[in-house]
C-alpha cells in the first residue's frame, strides 16, 4: 500500500521522485474514491475535478508542459531587478508562472 494518505501527505518540495509518485498516486487514488463510489452511473467528469482538487490542495498542480503567453508574462513581472541569488529569481518566475497556468483553483 502507498504510505501517504490525505491527512499525512508531506510537501512535495521534500519528497524524493519516488515519494512524490507515491503520493500522487495515493491522493488520485482517494480523490476518485471520494468522489464517486458507486459501481453504476460513474460521474468521470466529477472524478477528474476532484482529482485535481485534491493535487492543488497537497500542494501540486497541473500546468501545460509548455508556457502560455500569460505564464511567461507572470513570470516575466515576477522578477525583480537587482541583486538576487539566481535560485531565488528562478524560484520566484516558476511559482508565478505555476499560479497563472495551474487547472483548478
Amino acid at each position: 500500500m502507498i504510505p501517504f494518505g490525505k491527512a499525512d501527505t508531506p510537501d512535495p518540495s521534500k519528497l524524493t521522485p519516488d515519494e512524490i509518485d507515491k503520493s500522487v498516486n495515493c491522493l488520485i487514488a482517494d480523490a476518485i474514491r471520494s468522489a464517486d463510489w458507486t459501481f453504476f452511473n460513474e460521474n468521470y467528469s466529477k472524478q477528474a475535478e476532484e482529482v485535481v482538487r485534491a493535487l492543488n490542495q497537497a500542494g501540486y498542480v497541473l500546468a501545460p508542459r509548455s508556457p502560455t503567453k500569460e505564464m511567461v508574462a507572470a513570470g516575466r513581472e515576477a522578477i525583480e531587478i537587482g541583486q538576487h541569488k539566481p535560485s531565488a529569481v528562478a524560484g520566484e518566475v516558476y511559482a508565478a508562472m505555476v499560479e497563472s497556468g495551474g487547472v483548478l483553483p
